[in-house]
């Protein structure tokens, strides 16, 4: 555990699980850290049934501030950055650092279509020669 990590129970998770203000959970009956999963636009979020996932950036502000309706930026645009100090409320989506990210994520993602498309082209062609059907 860091030193001066402030942790508190996940709402009807009380007893079982926490998260931390620098944004890491546990599990309280085993003592281990429990891992999370980055989503298609980069946020991570945990589950801990099949119907309950949390965005670790909203637990974490809504636990250690206020809850606001509101949008939460990351400050440093690095969206695994959960800490509460990287965290802040925002009225309406900033652009800024983090769409930059989203965007490389997502030209990323069409680089490795663009890849398998083509080795499946170049797959067919050996497969079937240079026969159009």
């Amino acid at each position: 555990m860091k030193e001066n990590e402030n942790w508190k129970d996940i709402p009807d998770f009380e007893g079982l699980y926490q998260v931390s203000d620098l944004g890491r959970l546990r599990n309280l009956e085993t003592g281990r850290f429990i891992g999370s999963v980055e989503t298609l636009t980069g946020f991570v979020k945990v589950r801990f049934s099949n119907k309950d996932h949390f965005s670790i950036h909203r637990l974490v502000m809504e636990l250690f501030n206020k809850y606001e309706p509101l949008n939460i930026r990351h400050i440093d645009g690095n969206k695994e950055n959960n800490a509460l100090s990287n965290l802040e409320y925002t009225n309406k989506r900033v652009p800024g650092i983090s769409e930059i990210s989203i965007k490389l994520r997502n030209s990323k993602v069409e680089n490795k279509l663009d890849k398998f498309i083509e080795s499946q082209s170049k797959w067919n062609q050996k497969k079937y020669g240079n026969e159009q059907k």
